[in-house]
């Protein structure tokens, strides 16, 4: 009977079928070991792309304030020439003596106080544009022309790692600074 089955198959003998087995418990925990390696790993670069985005973002708007700055004591030239913007510090503003939007008799001096505080101002907004900012101005007199300096500072979270492993390590103070020669 065995040879009249092979040859009604055309002489090849039936392939005996073997049964299909499914996944094993231990082929599951493996998949799901690798998966989760995979997820951990793109979690891990979500996490870096976010802080180095924040710091982008602290850097751009530090940047903006002391162009903005500059540009504020560019259009002021009697408030440089009384010396108004020279060594400026955020942390310690008194109020302007004239409201700039009223009245148009401000002096030089009036106007660079005005722009001090309006700067003061940016640090003090709730939410702050920058943690823990301020700025300071600096001027240095040489021949013929001044140079000044704003440096905007703030505080953002920083990183460290060793062997692979990353942990918050504090915070750190990052500032910007912006020059400029003004005849």
């Amino acid at each position: 009977m065995r040879l009249a089955n092979i040859f009604r198959n055309g002489g090849h003998p039936r392939p005996i079928a073997h049964r299909q087995g499914g996944f094993t418990l231990i082929e599951v925990m493996i998949a799901v070991l690798v998966l989760l390696v995979g997820l951990l790993g793109v979690a891990g670069i979500q996490i870096v792309s976010f802080q180095n985005n924040q710091g982008a973002y602290f850097r751009s708007q530090a940047t903006f304030m002391a162009s903005d700055f500059l540009d504020r004591m560019r259009a002021n030239p009697a408030g440089r020439s009384e010396s108004a913007y020279d060594g400026v510090n955020t942390n310690s503003v008194t109020d302007p003596e004239c409201d700039i939007a009223s009245s148009a008799g401000c002096s030089g001096r009036q106007v660079a106080r005005n722009d001090i505080a309006e700067l003061a101002a940016q640090f003090t907004t709730t939410p702050p544009v920058l943690p823990n900012g301020f700025a300071t101005v600096s001027r240095e007199d040489s021949t013929g022309f001044d140079e000044y300096t704003v440096t905007v500072f703030w505080t953002e979270k920083s990183w460290a790692g060793t062997g692979g492993a990353v942990a918050r390590d504090g915070t750190a103070l990052r500032s910007v600074e912006l020059r400029t020669i003004i005849k």
